[in-house]
């Protein structure tokens, strides 16, 4: 059954008119043109906006992407572009100041983005993006250029839920993120943008019930930086937060921690997973009021598993992790068949509502097992050669947490 889903969204700083959730890496310099465009008024000097954007925001890629993204570029002179205030429409603030900077001897096509300063026209955003270029409504703070620059990569806003556990169907608080500077912080973007964004490259999965270290999100680091469990119905992507929530005033909103965000499930392929805004930061994980675990708190996800943290170590956050899900898989629905003197093997997902479905063994007259993701089962599956006679085929479904379903079996006959 599809189910709905309401984001709540609060007075929003940023208009991201750019599809939201597909960054692609980003690695070295970017060459970022910045157009002073007025229709008189010069609210900044030149200088305040260079600091602005090619010191402080600039400062804050290189740390963040750990020092494989920077920016370079040019600021013009303010340039008269408009005979009045502008209409705050994006395209047409571009339209009026692409073609000042070209009579200025600028030439706008030769840079990786743009991004517009104009002076405060009333508009209902501080900032605004469309693909790659920015518009700022009279704004030059650190904060607002990384986030608009952030969704010129292809970022959507980091968003927050109440819910901890059933994806689909939860309410988003859009901005709801107060670590984030793609939320409503300051602070570095999370761990699934990093990875999205070629930042991240370790990437810690739950192979078995123990103990796991997870390294500082804000640092480089050659361990994991993120660890990601999923189960039939859900995605947790787990970073350690080294440093607390600062609003754009300085003020703290939460403390360093553990943190959560949550997905759907990559199992549930296609539907209303393909609705939901992914990796929402968990304001809630241990009902104690706070987005952020620390050392004693649990989070449990009944049936699926259980996550407690521990004292950290000197190389970042440690929590014990175990499997809770004691319930086999249904047996998959499958069909055999014999083609060019091979055997081919189709099936279902299996039915699993726990851990969710790992992998499959298939074999063919008692022989090993050969396994296939999960993934994979869409497509139809070659099994060997088979000789002439009665063969018998058995797939079983394992989950993550070990589990097996009982065989389903088939008999085929070739001649």
């Amino acid at each position: 059954m599809r189910r709905g889903l309401l984001l709540v969204a609060l007075l929003g700083s940023s208009l991201a008119l750019t599809p939201n959730g597909y960054a692609q890496p980003v690695t070295g310099p970017q060459n970022v043109l910045v157009v002073l465009a007025t229709w008189g008024p010069q609210p900044f000097t030149r200088a305040d906006v260079q600091n602005a954007v090619f010191e402080q925001t600039d400062a804050f890629y290189r740390s963040e992407s750990y020092g494989t993204v920077w920016l370079t570029g040019t600021v013009t002179p303010w340039l008269q572009a408009f005979t009045g205030p502008v209409s705050c429409s994006v395209p047409a603030i571009r339209t009026g100041a692409d073609a000042a900077a070209r009579r200025a001897g600028f030439d706008v096509s030769s840079y990786d983005r743009v991004i517009y300063v104009h002076p405060n026209a009333g508009c209902p955003w501080s900032g605004a993006t469309f693909a790659r270029t920015v518009a700022l409504n009279g704004v030059i703070s650190r904060r607002v250029i990384a986030h608009e620059l952030g969704h010129t990569f292809g970022l959507p806003h980091a968003n927050a839920t109440d819910c901890r556990r059933h994806a689909v169907g939860c309410d988003a608080l859009e901005y709801g993120d107060p670590y984030d500077t793609m939320g409503s912080g300051v602070g570095d973007f999370g761990a699934k943008a990093k990875v999205d964004l070629g930042w991240i490259r370790r990437i810690g999965r739950p192979a078995a019930k123990g103990v796991y270290t997870l390294a500082p999100l804000e640092t480089h680091s050659t361990r994991p930086q993120v660890f990601v469990v999923t189960t039939a119905s859900d995605q947790y992507w787990i970073e350690d937060r080294s440093k607390p929530a600062l609003n754009e005033a300085g003020a703290q909103v939460a403390d360093a921690g553990v943190v959560l965000h949550l997905s759907a499930s990559p199992d549930l392929r296609g539907g209303p997973a393909s609705d939901f805004p992914r990796n929402l930061l968990v304001r809630n994980p241990a009902k104690r009021g706070r987005p952020e675990l620390r050392p004693g708190d649990r989070f449990v996800y009944p049936g699926a598993f259980r996550l407690t943290v521990l004292k950290p170590s000197s190389a970042g956050a440690r929590f014990r992790f175990a499997w809770t899900d004691t319930v086999p898989p249904k047996a998959p629905r499958f069909s055999a068949s014999i083609v060019d003197g091979r055997v081919r093997v189709t099936w279902e997902d299996a039915v699993e509502t726990g851990s969710g479905v790992a992998h499959y063994d298939v074999t063919v007259d008692g022989g090993a097992a050969v396994r296939f993701g999960a993934d994979l089962t869409q497509e139809p599956i070659v099994v060997g050669r088979a000789l002439p006679g009665q063969h018998t085929v058995r797939v079983v479904a394992v989950d993550r947490a070990g589990n097996r379903s009982r065989p389903a079996v088939r008999r085929i006959e070739t001649q």
